[in-house]
């Protein structure tokens, strides 16, 4: 049988809101264990070996005080049922989910500001080989301009040599609208909702290693986080981000492809 003991005291004093790296946040409520790192560079295998176990709600949070940049080497889930997500955690400990994905397709590599959280699900049967990602913490980007609103916009940031801004609940971008794209480009589309943002993409069309498109996440006070730069011709992933978005192309002096084309959809 068992045996304890009780002892009643004092209420303890009430606890910092605001978590620090001595006073670590809880988990979130998804997650039934969650591995903290404040590592510069380090890696997880999940699992070690062999497949992962039925009913997983496992997490993996990265501290870091600049940027974090996130490679994987290792997806495969049950496609449908099990599911990996990778968050963005803002300085007062909030969620933003970057993408949430299932099947064998490994994610490119991103880059974000600060904390980053990745969540692993698995459901009562069926399970794979799981999720392997490694990171990487460097210094902070440059700041961005600061608190932008509707009434007074802000100015572009410096890598964009022209901006569109649109408040529609849905749209699309087509770039260019025919033929390939011009030479010694720098162009942005910021795309402003009150809810969640979904991105999706229909074409990717650069040239690889000198033509690239970057998505960003954009602050309440305008502070820019970029979720990934590429190029080439793989088409990206749809992705859902809290708030707005900003899409920037850049391209060199030499050889030009079809470009790139978008659509977004902003829920509450």
């Amino acid at each position: 049988g068992i045996a304890f003991a009780w002892e009643c005291g004092a209420l303890p004093p009430p606890t910092t809101p605001i978590p620090t790296s001595e006073t670590p946040a809880p988990p979130p409520s998804f997650c039934e264990s969650m591995t903290v790192s404040d590592d510069t560079a380090g890696s997880v295998a999940y699992p070690a070996s062999g497949n992962y176990p039925h009913n997983e709600n496992v997490c993996w949070k990265v501290r870091c005080a600049g940027e974090v940049t996130l490679s994987w080497s290792r997806f495969r889930t049950e496609s449908g049922y099990d599911f990996a997500s990778l968050y963005m955690v803002s300085g007062a400990g909030d969620l933003s989910r970057v993408w949430k994905r299932d099947g064998t397709e490994l994610p490119v590599a991103t880059s974000h500001a600060g904390d980053v959280l990745v969540h692993f699900e698995s459901d009562h049967s069926v399970n794979d080989l799981g999720i392997a990602f490694a990171w990487e913490c460097g210094a902070l980007p440059p700041p961005t301009t600061p608190i932008p609103t509707s009434e007074t916009p802000a100015p572009p940031p410096s890598f964009c040599e022209s901006m569109t801004v649109s408040d529609d609940t849905a749209g699309s971008v087509a770039y260019p609208a025919s033929g390939n794209y011009p030479h010694n480009e720098n162009v942005c589309w910021k795309v402003r909702c009150a809810g969640e943002v979904t991105l999706s993409w229909s074409r990717f069309r650069t040239e690889s290693g000198y033509d690239f498109a970057s998505l960003y996440m954009v602050s309440g006070a305008g502070d820019l986080s970029r979720v990934w730069k590429r190029d080439g011709t793989e088409l990206p992933v749809a992705t859902s981000h809290a708030g707005d978005v900003l899409v920037h192309f850049e391209s060199d002096y030499w050889v030009n492809d079809l470009g790139i084309a978008f659509a977004w959809e902003c829920t509450a």
